[in-house]
Formats: structure tokens, C-alpha cells, sequence
């Protein structure tokens, strides 16, 4: 009996321990089909049309990053609230474009139209995407080259005498002799420098010099950083910087025009299609909004609008000037789409030179200031700064010297935005309490300047040196009606209202699909971060 109990024990221990065995070796296989089930499950049915956990957690991590909220992880990412609206918003939106695209049916079918119009967004697309870091790359490798042949041309003029005679020569000030003559700010007597106690009675009979007479000294031209100037100015004219520097933008072009024809080809052209079916899809949906909800406007609903607008953009612009230059930077340039009503007091356009740090250095500053040590941050960008003192001051000395300003940005400028078309031509917008739209060393050097055309000193930031020049003023006031304006609020009025009445068609055609959630299927929130 005992024995057949023991015998029965070993039996169950060993099926036990196969059943791990065998639980171990196909644990990935179930964890895998697990996830796979998981991710087949139907969310949302539109009439015979699915919308899987996997296709809605691929959109929403999408959702996510676009929305400039998955690059900064905060607290709100545990909110519950957060996840249930956001994630309600873009089923809905996937529904919506679902019912859409049943209703159009083979209005969806792309034409040739379709076909250049998506061709020409896929090339917007990768320049938007490329082209600009491809330029500040360029910029930064040129203003390099810049610096390290003034660092040489510095050190050969800075060198001691007996190892650059000419130095020595031309500058008897740094190394003067015993008969030298000092200069009256070296040796100055009490009659060219009186001190208060020094003045008499009779100072009528003998003039004293008033401080009016006798300013504070100004430096003595230093005749060695003249033959350091002269000739870095001769090597930036020369077939040897030619040859050295790259031209920004045929360069950017040729490095652009590499980096796509390396990209995949399947990729390459996975995407163009996506283009050319969104660009028929837009064109659509359109035509079945303009059929479903025709709307149209008098001049007089215009003009309404118009003075409305006015009242809520002064309004609001008080309230935060930064509000504006946000908006007016997006269309800054793109007078074709601008829609700007009304201009506040005390804005103005101003330009800088930015003698940049390198990438790396730049990282290595804002990873201090991420982690909050600001004090070891402002001790390694201060030494940066060291390096690139020269350059900034040569560049300062020349654009206070009357040089043109925007061929010096060309020269020594690593902005990529202060040299693309729109930068050349208008500059930056900047405004009086703005706080939120640029670094506040950039923002108070440029509101310091008193009238336009006046130059700042080197003003640091974790970027480099900027020299920031008072370009222009922005006239204060109502944007004028006329008739670009006004086909402007006329064609947002009509989107405004189709919107709103295509809502209720949307709803109308919910019901007509007999559309179905299932909420306890994709709300329940989970690590999303670590699952992708």
C-alpha cells in the first residue's frame, strides 16, 4: 500500500516537472500567440469593416509622438482621464475616416491629379526632413574650418618675437624697449589727468581738461590683431578657403539628394503610394463634404467676421504676446496663407549673427540643464564660449565696422533659419513680455537695442555668441480688408462651418453603419512605452 503511494507521488512529481519542462521550452511560442490574439481583437466594427487593438495601439503611439507628448514622458501618461479622452478622440477620428471612405467609394481611386500632387508632398515631405538639419550640419563643419584657420593665423601673429619677428616689428607697444617713449595713457602727468584735489583758484588763467575733454581712454589699435584680421579676411577671399568651404546650398543639395537615394526602394516607394492615396483621399472627402454640406457667405457675414476676429486677437494678445509671435512665425514668410487681423504695440523684426557652439557641445549643456545642475552647465558653456571668442569679436568688429550684415550671417552665421529665404528677407519677429518663443538672453539683447539698425555686443546663451542687429518694426494695428483678406476668413468661415454641420452628418451615417465600440478592449491602460 505504501509503496503504491509512494510509486503514484514520483509519477505526479515527474509529470510535474515535464510540465515545466515543456512550459519552458514553448513559454516564448505562448507569450508570442498570447500577444498576437491580443492584438486581433475587434474594437470597433463599421459596418463590415474592422478596426483592431493592433492597428488602433500602432495609431495611437503614432498619435502620441505627433502630438509632441510621447518625446516628453511625464506624470500625465499615468492619468487615467488622459488615456480614456485621448484614446476616445482617435477611435472616433478612425471611424470617421472609415464612414468617409464607404461613402466615397471609387471617388477614392487616385487620378493623375492625385498622382502629381502626392508625388510633389512626398518630395515636400523628406525636404522638411532633411534639408534643414542637412544645412546646420554644413554650417557648423564650414564656421570649423573658419575657426580653426583663424585659431592658426592668431597663433602664428600671437607668437613671442624672437619666433615672429614680423610680430615683434609690428608691435613695439607689446614688447617696448628701454627708449621707448610711453604713451600718455601709459605715464599720464597730473596736468593731463588732474584729480579734483588738483584743481586751483585760478583755474580760469590755467584750463584744466573737463572730463568732456578727456574721456576714459580708448584702446590703442592693436597692430597685430589688424595682420591677424587682414589676413584671415584675405584667406576668406582666397581659392583656398574657395576650395575649402563648402557652398551651403548646392551642397545640401548633393548630401540630400544621397541620403534619399540611399533609402530603401520598397520604402521609397510604400510611401509615394501612401502620398498619392492621401492626396486622393483628401480631394474626396472634400467633394463629399462640399456635396453633403454646401455653406456660403455674404461679403457682409465677412466683414462681420472680420471685426470680430479683431476684438478677440487684441484680446488675447494682450493677454500673451507670445501668442502672436507663435502664430505670426508660422506663417512668417508664407504671405500667401498669412492670416494675420491685428498686430500689437512693440513688435520688431531683428537679425543675429550666431558664432554656434558645436553639436556636441550644445548636448552636453542642455543634458546638464535637464538633470537641473544649471551651475556646472553655466561653468561648461562659459568655457566653450572661450573657444569661439575670437571669432565672435572679429565678427562684432566687422558688422560695427559697416560691413553688410546678411553677407556677414553668410560668412560666420551657423542659423540655419537666419539663412533660409524667409530669414534673409524678414528676420525674426520679437516683441516687448514675450517670455516663451526664444532663449531669454537672445529676447532681452534684442529689446535692449534703442533704434533699428543698432548692433548688440556678444551676447552668450547655450548656443554660442549671437550679435543681434534692430532690423525693423511690425505697424501696430488692424491688417487693412482687402481682397486676399477677405477670401482668407471667407474660405475659414466655410471650413469652420462645414465642419460642424459634417459632424452631424457623420452621426446620421454612424447609426445607418450600425457602428459598434467595445471600450473594455482598448481603454484599460497599460505600459504602452514598454510594449513598443
Amino acid at each position: 500500500m505504501k509503496r503504491n503511494v509512494i510509486r503514484t507521488i514520483a509519477m505526479l512529481a515527474c509529470l510535474c516537472m515535464a510540465g515545466v519542462l515543456l512550459l519552458t521550452a514553448t513559454g516564448c511560442t505562448l507569450i508570442e500567440f498570447s500577444e498576437t490574439r491580443r492584438k486581433a481583437q475587434v474594437i470597433a466594427t463599421v459596418g463590415d469593416r474592422e478596426i483592431t487593438l493592433g492597428e488602433f495601439e500602432e495609431e495611437f503611439m503614432y498619435y502620441l509622438y505627433t502630438s509632441s507628448m510621447y518625446q516628453y514622458y511625464s506624470p500625465q501618461y499615468n492619468d487615467e482621464e488622459f488615456f480614456v479622452t485621448a484614446k476616445n478622440d482617435l477611435l472616433n477620428s478612425m471611424i470617421d475616416e472609415i464612414i468617409q471612405e464607404l461613402k466615397a467609394g471609387d471617388t477614392l481611386n487616385p487620378t493623375p491629379e492625385d498622382e502629381v500632387k502626392g508625388l510633389a508632398d512626398y518630395q515636400k515631405s523628406l525636404e522638411d526632413q532633411y534639408m534643414e538639419t542637412i544645412r546646420g550640419e554644413i554650417v557648423a563643419e564650414n564656421n570649423q574650418i573658419k575657426n580653426e584657420k583663424l585659431q592658426e593665423i592668431t597663433a602664428k601673429h600671437r607668437a613671442t618675437p624672437s619666433t615672429s619677428p614680423e610680430a615683434a616689428d609690428a608691435t613695439p607697444e607689446v614688447t617696448p624697449t628701454p627708449d621707448a617713449t610711453p604713451t600718455p595713457e601709459v605715464t599720464p602727468t597730473p596736468e593731463v589727468t588732474p584729480t579734483p584735489d588738483d584743481a586751483t583758484p585760478d583755474a580760469d588763467v590755467t584750463p584744466t581738461p573737463t572730463p568732456e575733454e578727456t574721456p576714459a581712454p580708448t584702446p590703442t589699435p592693436d597692430p597685430v590683431q589688424e595682420l591677424i584680421d587682414a589676413e584671415y579676411d584675405a584667406w576668406l577671399e582666397s581659392d583656398e578657403a574657395t576650395a575649402a568651404l563648402f557652398d551651403v546650398e548646392a551642397e545640401a543639395r548633393v548630401r540630400f539628394d544621397a541620403k534619399v537615394a540611399a533609402l530603401p526602394a520598397d520604402e521609397v516607394q510604400s510611401t509615394k503610394d501612401a502620398y498619392i492615396k492621401n492626396a486622393a483621399k483628401t480631394r474626396a472627402f472634400q467633394a463629399l463634404m462640399d456635396a453633403n454640406c454646401p455653406v456660403t457667405f455674404t461679403d457682409t457675414d465677412v466683414q462681420n467676421r472680420y471685426n470680430a476676429l479683431i476684438k478677440e486677437k487684441q484680446t488675447a494678445y494682450e493677454a500673451k504676446i507670445d501668442d502672436f509671435i507663435t502664430e505670426l512665425n508660422a506663417f512668417w514668410g508664407d504671405e500667401e496663407n498669412k492670416f494675420i487681423v491685428y498686430t500689437p504695440q512693440n513688435v520688431r523684426t531683428v537679425k543675429h549673427i550666431l558664432i554656434g557652439l558645436s553639436d556636441a557641445q550644445q548636448q552636453e549643456i542642455t543634458s546638464l540643464r535637464d538633470s537641473q545642475q544649471n551651475d556646472q552647465a553655466d561653468v561648461l558653456r562659459d568655457g566653450y564660449l572661450t573657444t569661439i571668442q575670437a571669432q565672435a569679436s572679429l565678427a562684432l568688429a566687422e558688422a560695427r565696422g559697416g560691413a553688410d550684415f546678411d553677407e556677414l550671417i553668410e560668412q560666420y552665421g551657423s542659423d540655419p533659419g537666419m539663412k533660409s529665404e524667409k530669414g534673409i528677407k524678414y528676420g525674426y519677429p520679437v516683441a516687448k513680455g514675450a517670455t516663451t518663443n526664444y532663449v531669454a538672453s537672445f529676447q532681452d539683447g534684442a529689446m535692449a537695442l534703442e533704434q533699428k539698425g543698432d548692433i548688440s555686443d556678444l551676447i552668450p546663451s547655450d548656443y554660442g555668441y549671437h550679435i543681434i542687429r534692430y532690423y525693423d518694426d511690425l505697424t501696430p494695428g488692424e491688417t487693412a480688408m482687402d481682397d486676399v483678406l477677405r477670401t482668407k476668413i471667407r474660405t475659414d468661415m466655410i471650413k469652420t462651418k462645414q465642419a460642424e454641420d459634417f459632424a452631424v452628418v457623420l452621426e446620421k451615417w454612424r447609426a445607418e453603419l450600425g457602428v459598434k465600440t467595445y471600450p473594455k478592449k482598448y481603454l484599460p491602460y497599460y505600459d504602452i512605452f514598454s510594449t513598443y
